[in-house]
């Protein structure tokens, strides 16, 4: 088999591996077509199985992985809209928001409250009572006294 050039890319930094009898390649990642000596290269000359380990080295993460981000809120509100935040389903945005809104301040939830952290989350203010209402008839809120809800809990 013939002799491989590695080289980063100049435009992402994806590294390859190509024949070293051609001057030019194209990046698997950014679909670019670009000189090996526009690039880093990062070895020349060697056996196509070197050159593969030396792609899969550059390839591997670097170092401890990361510590995973935790969320901090000052406000309820927040918190229970950052929870609901990444579902895209609205109706299932709604609900989770409701859940973590009567979670975290003690069990009851007031109108303006749970309108604010569906906004929050992303709804819209029309959208968001919809789904107030709309989880009051299907009974996954209960309204004990007027503006004011509680989740049914099974």
């Amino acid at each position: 088999m013939a002799d491989q050039v590695v080289v980063a890319c100049p435009g992402c930094g994806a590294v390859r591996a190509a024949e070293a009898r051609h001057a030019s390649s194209t990046c698997v990642r950014c679909g670019e077509r670009h000189s090996h000596a526009a690039g880093r290269v990062l070895a020349s000359g060697v056996p196509a199985a070197a050159a593969r380990e030396i792609v899969a080295r550059a390839a591997a993460p670097q170092g401890p992985a990361p510590a995973p981000r935790v969320d901090r809120h000052d406000d309820p509100l927040d918190a229970a809209a950052a929870k609901g935040r990444a579902i895209a389903n609205r109706s299932a945005r709604a609900e989770a928001v409701a859940l973590w809104c009567c979670r975290l301040l003690g069990g009851a939830v007031r109108h303006a409250q749970l309108l604010d952290a569906l906004q929050r989350a992303g709804l819209d203010a029309d959208r968001a009572e919809q789904e107030v209402v709309r989880m009051l008839a299907c009974d996954l809120l209960l309204e004990p006294r007027p503006g004011l809800y509680r989740l049914v809990e099974a």
